[in-house]
């Protein structure tokens, strides 16, 4: 039956000006195999177990910082018996325990180590030690990738342990120690987001010191009549379609402007849809007014 335990101390003091720095990162360990094919412990007899030599391995593991402290301070696991000489342990489960096992820690990160202590029958099998060296964190369990490692005992090299190891900041911490803290409220996750240093910044399409400014003038299509938007920075120009003018594209083009006097003989120009037409004075008529008309005249003579 497997168990675990995390020992975390957090110490909170809350203040009206300063507040302390908390830090969050994960350490994952992945159990892949161990192999014991001799059957021996670390004092070079086999295992023995009411007259077989079969082992009845169990596995103690414990994160701490990599320093002389031999306490589990960022948590350990341990298992009951999980085996005999050769055991799978790649599965999503050992016992009732997830496989990996996760330490959170709730502090800056700092080097740190991970030993696994096999046993059989509580007399040791052999120790197998991680240390995290000069690796960092990764900055999101999207960007962490496993590292595995294949070890021989350091009391028992007949034996070795192959695992997954991983380090990486929780969600919302940033920085090389996970120490910098980036929270974006409900109501401005919309214009504001975190870059990858922790660094509270505006979403693409804003900008200004409160991100409230539209970085794109194009966004809300002030062209009309199919025109197409250009972005000159803070501000924009229409190009129009064929028939329309403007700033925004909404005017029509005044034919009667495009040409010139386009009405003859005291003709009045009316713009159209793409065109005009000529309102023509008495007399005149044609497209633009062109034609005189013939005039009779009626003469009445009369006798005295």
């Amino acid at each position: 039956m497997l168990q675990s335990a995390g020992r975390f101390l957090l110490c909170a003091f809350v203040a009206t000006i300063t507040s302390p720095i908390v830090a969050d990162y994960v350490i994952d360990v992945k159990l892949i195999k161990f192999e014991n094919y001799n059957r021996l412990l670390a004092n070079g007899r086999t295992c023995s177990n009411f007259g077989s030599q079969r082992c009845q391995t169990t596995l103690h593991v414990c994160a701490r910082p990599d320093d002389t402290s031999t306490l589990c301070s960022y948590g350990e696991t341990k298992t009951g018996v999980i085996g005999d000489n050769v055991i799978d342990l790649n599965k999503a489960f050992i016992g009732t325990a997830r496989n990996p096992i996760t330490y959170l820690i709730r502090q800056p990160f700092q080097k740190f180590a991970v030993s696994f202590t096999a046993k059989s029958n509580n007399e040791l099998i052999s120790e197998y030690v991680y240390k995290s060296g000069s690796h960092l964190p990764q900055r999101s369990i999207a960007e962490a990738r496993y590292e595995q490692v294949t070890t021989r005992g350091s009391q028992n090299p007949t034996t070795q342990l192959t695992y997954q190891i991983r380090s990486y900041c929780t969600q919302g911490y940033y920085g090389p120690n996970c120490a910098i803290r980036c929270d974006i409220p409900i109501s401005e996750q919309t214009r504001f987001q975190c870059d990858a240093n922790g660094q509270k910044v505006c979403k693409p399409g804003f900008t200004g010191p409160f991100c409230n400014a539209d970085a794109d003038p194009c966004r809300s299509a002030p062209c009309k009549n199919s025109g197409t938007c250009v972005s000159m920075g803070s501000t924009f120009r229409c190009i129009c379609k064929p028939l329309y003018t403007g700033q925004h594209c909404i005017k029509g083009i005044d034919d009667c402007m495009q040409a010139s006097s386009p009405c003859l003989n005291g003709g009045t120009c009316v713009d159209g849809i793409n065109g005009y037409s000529c309102r023509c004075a008495y007399g005149y008529t044609g497209s633009k007014c062109e034609n005189g008309k013939n005039h009779e005249f009626l003469f009445e003579f009369s006798s005295l």
